[in-house]
């Protein structure tokens, strides 16, 4: 069933150095619905909100608002930071996803895990962080995770990671558990620094790196958690 959604302030300008309406913006979601949903299916969402656009303020939202519609999915994680529940925002059709955009949640983060097992993670992540103006960099250091990947058997494909840098990402089979994955992942991490430790700086060392003023890429794996996200495709 098509639920309607109606789209407020449509000429409200969420881009505006580009002219990109929130009508535009919400016609681009439709168009692009078809490979966003994929990533997206199953997945509580933390998002990244406009409201007066991209010139105003933004802020991350994890608890679906109490105003969201009664057919609106969520599931709930306990968060003992906050010593509550917070129900994530699950987005499996084109009508949650016109509903978001009429939110101007301008980025979706999908956690790598699905509602249905949130302790077993469908996903690990490299995440690729240059140095400023270093884009060429991490096209290397994926380069060389790929060549690792690839040695090791592992099924793996390359996206952009929302910021300056890259994610190199890994399909799992569903019975890994997130400890045993950050042992196998922290592995992988030591594998690419030690080909390179001119390259590229495993996450576990990062602060120390750029205390130290090295201009080397930062490897991190640890992303296979339900407390942690990745950048959606198409957002």
């Amino acid at each position: 069933m098509t639920r309607p959604v109606e789209i407020t302030r449509p000429d409200k300008l969420l881009w505006p150095a580009l002219e990109i309406t929130k009508r535009r913006y919400v016609d681009y979601l439709h168009a692009t619905a078809d490979r966003m949903l994929p990533w997206l299916r199953e997945r509580p969402l933390t998002l990244v909100r406009a409201p007066d656009g991209v010139g105003g303020e933004r802020y991350y939202q994890k608890d679906t608002p109490r105003y969201a519609p009664s057919w609106i999915r969520t599931v709930a994680i306990p968060a003992p930071s906050a010593k509550r529940e917070v129900a994530y925002t699950v987005c499996n059709d084109t009508a949650t996803l016109t509903w978001l955009g009429n939110q101007a949640a301008l980025e979706f983060h999908p956690a790598p895990v699905r509602r249905d097992r949130l302790e077993r993670p469908y996903l690990l992540t490299v995440d690729i962080d240059p140095p400023d103006d270093a884009f060429d960099a991490a096209v290397e250091v994926a380069l060389l995770v790929l060549e690792v990947t690839d040695d090791l058997g592992l099924t793996t494909l390359v996206k952009t990671s929302g910021g300056k840098g890259l994610h190199v990402v890994m399909p799992i089979k569903r019975h890994v558990s997130q400890e045993e994955l950050r042992h196998a992942a922290t592995r992988l991490t030591q594998i690419v620094e030690e080909r390179r430790p001119d390259l590229v700086t495993a996450g576990v060392q990062e602060g120390r790196a750029r205390r130290q003023g090295h201009a080397r890429s930062v490897a991190e794996l640890d992303r296979s958690d339900r407390g942690r996200s990745v950048f959606a495709a198409r957002s």
